[in-house]
């Protein structure tokens, strides 16, 4: 999980930074919201363990259904796309939606993602 995960979310925020840096605040808090993505769908292993006893894979939970990531991706664009002000949470969101969906791109490679 953090082998893979954390790294394509701070590769991901590294390269992008350059194309949002007037909307970004803090470049610590960007690289922040892409790491937290990129390990956010991993957060149903704590119901996998605690509470299902490990009687369903956890990418059957809704965390790990790529669709959940690309409604996250198309909700932080249109508040990208139609921002009012210059400072704004937008691009925080949309680094964080694609560090997400970049995790079942990477799941995909070693499991199944439905």
């Amino acid at each position: 999980m953090i082998v893979a995960h954390l790294p394509a979310g701070y590769i991901f925020a590294r390269l992008t930074h350059a194309r949002f840096a007037a909307a970004i605040g803090r470049y610590r808090l960007y690289v922040g919201c892409a790491l937290a993505g990129a390990l956010t769908p991993d957060l149903d292993l704590l119901y996998f363990y605690l509470i299902d006893g490990r009687s369903t894979h956890h990418h059957k939970y809704f965390p790990h259904f790529p669709i959940v990531w690309v409604l996250l991706i198309a909700a932080a664009a249109s508040l990208l796309l139609g921002r009012r002000t210059r400072l704004t949470v937008a691009p925080y969101a949309l680094v964080f939606a694609v560090s997400g969906f970049l995790h079942m791109l990477l799941d995909s490679v070693v499991g199944d993602i439905w």
